[in-house]
């Protein structure tokens, strides 16, 4: 009897990967040292940047600290064209090892990412290694096996989405966890003005390129046009950045657009072949 009782307990371990995780949810401190960042700092990007940092470190300590892996990006939305928001844009990311600590690549998240099905349906969206059923076809990252996107809301309106992925497979099957990462876009919200949220109805995302590619494209060139930009337009850094990002945007969708119709044509060739 008690070598069925151990053989039983050894199977469920094989059966079940998934992590047990202590998760501590924000504590007052962080809610503390947000709404003093909020109240004190006067200047818009610098506040932005400050809260954000803030929220980050503190997600990282208490969302893995087993130091499994974990990755915590915030994609704001792109602002609108004649027909409405295409993209996200990886606009600042923390990381534990393997994932580097900061942002080492700017990427433009679609349709075809977690971040962006989040934003379109306005809903925490998941993703997980262990879920073999194939339901979810979604553009994941390398380190990535598992990852949960929430949306950054205000009054019904939309910022951008708060991104955490985990090398661990399972890691997003905690509800507690899911449920601090709510907690954690919901504090995002503080970090940015009225302006920067947009009403859901704009939201009409586009499949954009891989993301390895988008981060060699702009390795290469992103630099290079913003100082070139600005040199010419006698702008700002700041001013010269938005437009080029709103160009590659369209250039990057463009992009992807003639990747998907070969796609389509090569397989309509070899159908007919």
């Amino acid at each position: 009897m008690e070598e069925s009782s151990s053989k039983l307990n050894q199977d469920k371990q094989h059966a079940s990967p998934v992590h047990v995780i202590d998760v501590c949810e924000p504590q007052r401190d962080i809610y503390r040292r947000v709404l003093e960042l909020r109240e004190t700092m006067i200047e818009d990007g610098l506040r932005c940047w400050q809260i954000i940092q803030a929220i980050f470190e503190d997600a990282l300590l208490r969302l893995d600290p087993k130091r499994f892996g974990l990755s915590i990006v915030y994609a704001r939305l792109m602002p609108p064209r004649e027909d409405g928001i295409h993209a996200l844009y990886a606009l600042e990311m923390r990381g534990s090892y393997p994932w580097p600590y900061s942002l080492e690549g700017k990427t433009y998240l679609g349709s075809t990412t977690l971040a962006g099905m989040a934003a379109m349906l306005q809903r925490m969206q998941q993703w997980d290694d262990l879920d073999g059923s194939g339901r979810l076809q979604i553009m994941v990252d390398d380190l990535e096996r598992s990852a949960c996107a929430q949306p950054v809301m205000l009054a019904g309106r939309m910022a951008g989405v708060l991104v955490v992925s985990s090398t661990q497979p399972g890691f997003f099957m905690d509800q507690a966890l899911r449920q601090s990462v709510v907690e954690y876009a919901r504090l995002l919200a503080l970090a940015f003005n009225d302006r920067d949220f947009y009403p859901c109805s704009q939201i009409h995302l586009r499949p954009m390129p891989d993301l390895q590619w988008q981060r060699a494209e702009m390795s290469c060139i992103y630099v290079s046009r913003v100082v070139a930009y600005a040199s010419k337009e006698n702008l700002p850094l700041p001013e010269a950045e938005e437009y080029v990002l709103r160009e590659m945007e369209e250039e990057f969708e463009r992009s992807e657009i003639r990747r998907q119709q070969e796609v389509r044509s090569a397989g309509e060739l070899h159908f007919t072949a």
